[in-house]
């Protein structure tokens, strides 16, 4: 084998093993009056925010947008740190911490979404989806993290408490993941 090709696999190995890189958009952030602000912790495997708009007597997922870096490859990252102003100051479990603020708007189904890899052997891994519904009420500010176990917190700062998961009895529209591109495709 040549110089050569031995140098660029091993450089496409090196830079694949520690790359992640997001393909959904950031959000934008709302201009409205009616607005939650959101923190999301900033590392390798970010947050995916899943937005919901009602449909009859149902929510179907519209949109979907990504609460990290574009990509980080062995730490580096695309953005670090996003401040918008008025945020309330950080939990005691984000202080310290890379962290992307936003703007949103309030009152709306959202679905936060984490993957993990939870086991890992030498042929195979499996990776865990763990998911987290909440309605962000106006005027409040919110700290968003995973644990060690990679459960997503949700932690209102204005009034200095979790947020339990669900959207109360609003449910999401029934319908069939389809199998080629992974999305819900309602009846």
């Amino acid at each position: 084998m040549s110089k050569k090709l031995i140098i660029t696999i091993a450089t496409s190995i090196c830079l694949l093993s520690g790359c992640a890189v997001r393909l959904a958009s950031s959000p934008e952030d709302y201009q409205g009056s009616d607005f939650s602000r959101i923190r999301a912790k900033n590392y390798a495997y970010p947050l995916t925010m899943n937005i919901y708009e009602k449909d009859g007597d149902c929510y179907k997922h519209t949109d979907t947008k990504s609460l990290g870096p574009g990509f980080n490859i062995f730490g580096i990252k695309s953005t670090y740190n996003k401040k918008i102003p008025g945020m309330l100051p950080a939990s005691k479990e984000m202080q310290g911490l890379d962290a992307l603020e936003y703007k949103i708007k309030a009152n709306q189904r959202i679905e936060l979404e984490y993957k993990a890899v939870t086991f890992r052997s030498q042929y195979t891994q499996t990776i865990t989806t763990y998911r987290h519904r909440f309605i962000p009420k106006e005027g409040h500010d919110y700290d968003l993290y995973d644990d060690n176990l990679g459960i997503i917190n949700i932690f209102d700062l204005t009034t200095n408490s979790f947020v339990n998961d669900g959207w109360g009895s609003d449910k999401e529209c029934k319908g069939k993941v389809s199998y080629w591109t992974g999305k819900m495709n309602y009846d």
